[in-house]
């Protein structure tokens, strides 16, 4: 549900900003608000955000912002899972279709292959989505691929809330 919009002309730069406020009060237990900074001018940009959730094809951000600390939240017990693509796409990127059941939040990805996700630490809602691993370098693409299909790991804020198992000895 669309809480605030804004059309904004800013200059362009780091440190530009606007501030603004956004009322919850109609929307309690509201615990995120998801950001999108759309483009609305003509001109040709060669970045593509690839963000993952983002509404609009025009986007050049997008960003989950908590409204409350995350030991405060009650999430869902999600469970994410991950498949990595037997064959590395065209540009050398390697496509990862991330599925949850439930919403998790902060879903982060890590592995010992070289390289980086084009998205990370982000919302899921349940369904799926797909992520691509971009390797550095000119490194065996299929070495990659076995190494990141061995060691990647999927995470998210969730699986952190819960208390340690007692062992009992």
């Amino acid at each position: 549900q669309l809480v605030k919009s804004l059309d904004l002309k800013m200059p362009p730069g780091p440190g530009t900003k606007q501030i603004f406020q956004v009322k919850l009060d109609a929307h309690p237990g509201s615990f995120m608000l998801l950001s999108e900074c759309l483009r609305s001018s003509s001109r040709k940009y060669d970045l593509q955000t690839g963000a993952f959730g983002a509404l609009h094809a025009n986007s050049v951000s997008f960003n989950e912002i908590l409204v409350a600390a995350p030991f405060q939240l009650d999430l869902p017990a999600a469970k994410v899972s991950a498949t990595v693509a037997a064959e590395p796409n065209a540009d050398g990127s390697v496509d990862i279709e991330l599925s949850t059941d439930k919403t998790a939040v902060y879903v982060t990805l890590t592995t010992l292959a070289h390289g980086r996700f084009s998205d990370n630490a982000f919302a899921m809602p349940p369904g799926r989505g797909t992520v691509k691993f971009i390797p550095f370098g000119s490194s065996s693409h299929l070495n990659s691929i076995d190494l990141l299909r061995r060691s990647l790991r999927v995470e998210h804020l969730e699986m952190y809330q819960q208390p340690p198992a007692v062992i009992s000895i």
